[in-house]
């Protein structure tokens, strides 16, 4: 069943993630934490979009926490301007986003 055009928002979560190469967009890290974001129908929907476009950076989604619909009302004077900007960017090209990734070295220095 497809969903309805108009249940479709911005969700952001954080991610962690892994590497499935060495040296990949994370340099020599191990993994990494990231907000994501992405036009989706539902938390699900969220997860497997942000999970394939990191699979396409070769990275692995190990979890995902704090999902939830971005608020553009509450969030302009919370957020970071770029991150506000980025989900203007989902909302108008419904592409997945990221922000700053933040690297770790190793599997048990996670952030």
């Amino acid at each position: 069943m497809l969903n309805n055009p108009d249940d479709y928002r911005v969700y952001i979560g954080m991610a962690n993630v892994r590497t499935q190469h060495p040296a990949t967009v994370l340099g020599h890290n191990a993994g990494a934490v990231v907000n994501v974001l992405a036009y989706a129908a539902n938390r699900r929907d969220f997860c497997a979009q942000a999970e394939q476009a990191l699979y396409h950076l070769g990275m692995n989604l190990m979890e995902m926490e704090e999902v939830e619909v971005f608020d553009f009302q509450r969030n302009k004077s919370i957020r970071k301007p770029t991150l506000l900007a980025k989900a203007r960017h989902v909302l108008d090209t419904q592409q997945v986003m990221f922000d700053t990734f933040y690297a770790y070295a190793q599997a048990g220095d996670d952030y």
